[in-house]
């Protein structure tokens, strides 16, 4: 805690530098807005020690009245609001006083209403209830034009309490009207909030919605992409296989070409052997029967038709192969 505060200390050493021209200044009101809103918090979490150490460091600053003069009745309210909480009445109404001095110089209707509400506090506290009241009232008048009606609803409460005994009809009837409006409002406020959760709900329902239709968009062209990338697998596939089959019916085709190439060749071959040997043959006969005698030369002949026979026999079966 206490390196807390030396480090507050710092910062304002280090970034609040006042000028002696009033309208001039080198400070950082980043620092003192930051000092503030943590002495609030506290004050507002019970803490008010803790509350008055920030307060009490802020207002040590010099020249913080004449330069920061709203800052100054800020903190300053601050400080008297925490030590009433604490029931240090002592000098507090001086400094309530000082700041009701200046909220009236800015003519700042919020923190009037606010400063007068606190010194009722005061004086509720110190169990004087007529001034208790008269500021009060004044806290109320100043709430009138707020726009804030739960401000407005929290004065008039306490108006209506230190009047509990004597019946104010008038800030009674104030108080119905204004709980009515506030009742109002909260309905508006809850029937907007049921709207815009519906609205929300159904927008999520359409997002969500959105979001199936795009994942099983996604889904479905990935499945399309993979059917398309099997197929030209199964393309390819088949396009092989069918190439494979011609290559092999082709050479199934040339091998048999080759075997009837070969075959013709062959019979070709035997052809002209044959038909050479069986020429020659029959030219040998034919030049031997001028010495044969007359009883054989009918056998010769005999076998050299046959011979004959047998070359027309071997052309035609030559031919009949090709």
């Amino acid at each position: 805690m206490k390196m807390r505060y030396i480090l507050l200390s710092l910062l304002l050493v280090f970034n609040v530098t006042f000028s002696q021209d009033k309208n001039k200044t080198d400070s950082n009101p980043w620092v003192l807005e930051q000092l503030l809103s943590q002495g609030l918090s506290a004050q507002k979490e019970g803490k008010h020690e803790r509350a008055i150490k920030d307060f009490s460091i802020a207002l040590k600053i010099p020249e913080l009245k004449n330069i920061y003069t709203e800052e100054y009745a800020n903190f300053l309210e601050g400080y008297a609001v925490s030590s009433l909480a604490l029931g240090k009445t002592k000098g507090l109404l001086k400094k309530y006083e000082e700041v009701l001095r200046v909220r009236e110089k800015l003519n700042n209707a919020r923190g009037l209403s606010f400063i007068h509400l606190n010194i009722s506090d005061y004086y509720q506290k110190t169990n004087n209830y007529s001034l208790a009241d008269k500021h009060a009232k004044k806290a109320f008048d100043y709430a009138v034009d707020l726009e804030d009606k739960s401000v407005k609803f929290k004065i008039i409460e306490k108006v209506l309490n230190l009047n509990s005994n004597k019946g104010s009809k008038e800030y009674l009837k104030k108080y119905i009207n204004l709980k009515d409006e506030l009742v109002e409002e909260k309905a508006e406020i809850t029937n907007k909030a049921d709207r815009y959760n519906h609205l929300s709900t159904k927008k999520d329902k359409e997002i969500s919605l959105l979001k199936t239709e795009k994942i099983n968009l996604q889904n479905e062209v990935s499945s399309q992409e993979n059917i398309s990338l099997k197929l030209g697998f199964l393309s390819l596939f088949i396009l092989i296989v069918g190439i494979i089959c011609l290559v092999i019916q082709q050479r199934k085709k040339n091998n048999i070409v080759l075997a009837n190439d070969e075959k013709t060749k062959l019979s070709h071959e035997l052809h002209n052997t044959l038909s050479n040997k069986l020429f020659k043959a029959r030219e040998s006969l034919s030049s031997m029967h001028v010495h044969v005698e007359t009883k054989e030369l009918n056998k010769y002949s005999f076998y050299i038709r046959e011979l004959e026979n047998i070359e027309k026999e071997i052309k035609n079966f030559s031919h009949k192969i090709e």
